[in-house]
């Protein structure tokens, strides 16, 4: 079963204080210039990529968006009459929807990977470093090294592969792992077909997406379709398993080292894809040539 709770309480508490119309043209704005297109670097937990509504509120309320659009901040301003109420502004951003809270049973897991076995090399990352510790859960689990973040980190800074405030490019997704002796497969455009395929294979997979879109998936309330959220929050993850759920719909597990529950965390194949298509499906695989 499936439960919904209204999300947003802090964009609950900010819409309340009133939003000028102004700032909410900027936020019409902001989605159709791109801004909410994926960047280049995985910053990891709370580093945004792009514009949130609760970005887009912080940055109108330090005067740095509108003259960043060609507003200016007496536009920005608001007055008693711009004020918008929380309805009309929760159902100009995102329409009628609610949270989606997707379950998963991992007793009756009977798909491809070993998310059970897999939990055990999550981690809890420090700083905007998933992409690192997503790709040391992967060196563990093909090597048996365990190694920490705090052991790779500097030197990965020192040569650029890695920065502490931004966290990690795209084409720097499998360094550690090549540093490990792994062989790797980096590449765009990937499907669920390819994920399964690695899987079964018995690869390390490690994937750029979304993290909004799979921390707090939306879905609209008379239709059920997952709701495409502004705002672009770069994250890597491990992905463990995809399994097929009693309604017929599919989960796909993953190590999260994002979330303190990150481990053998399971979403909806709907709101995984939509999170992973920000970052254009992109998907690293590694193997390790010593046991192939």
């Amino acid at each position: 079963m499936s439960n919904f709770t209204k999300p947003g309480s802090e964009l609950i508490r900010k819409a309340s204080e009133g939003l000028s119309r102004a700032a909410r043209e900027v936020g019409k704005t902001a989605s159709s210039a791109g801004l909410a297109s994926p960047g280049r670097t995985l910053a990891g937990v709370g580093e945004a990529q792009g514009w949130s509504p609760d970005a887009l509120l912080d940055a109108a309320d330090t005067e740095l968006v509108g003259p960043e659009l060609g507003l200016s901040s007496s536009e920005i301003s608001a007055t008693d009459s711009d004020f918008l109420s929380f309805d009309d502004f929760w159902s100009g951003w995102f329409g009628e929807c609610e949270t989606y809270e997707h379950e998963w049973d991992p007793t009756c897991f009977d798909g491809v990977g070993d998310p059970v076995a897999d939990a055990g090399l999550w981690r809890l990352q420090e700083g905007p470093s998933c992409a690192v510790n997503a790709q040391l859960c992967v060196v563990e689990s093909l090597t048996g090294e365990c190694i920490d973040q705090d052991d790779v980190c500097p030197d990965l800074e020192e040569r650029g592969c890695y920065s502490p405030w931004s966290g990690t490019a795209l084409e720097d997704m499998d360094v550690v792992l090549t540093d490990h002796g792994l062989e790797t497969d980096c590449r765009s455009d990937a499907t669920v077909n390819d994920l399964a395929e690695a899987l079964h294979r018995g690869d390390g997979v490690v994937v750029a997406l979304n993290a909004q879109e799979i921390w707090e998936p939306l879905r609209d309330v008379t239709t059920g379709e997952v709701v495409a959220q502004p705002g672009n929050y770069g994250h890597a993850v491990q992905i463990t398993g995809i399994d097929r759920d009693p309604d017929g719909g599919y989960s796909v597990i993953m190590n999260d080292t994002g979330r303190p529950d990150g481990a053998m965390r399971a979403v909806a194949l709907e709101d995984f894809v939509e999170a992973w298509g920000d970052y254009d499906n992109y998907m690293v695989t590694a193997r390790n040539p010593a046991t192939v």
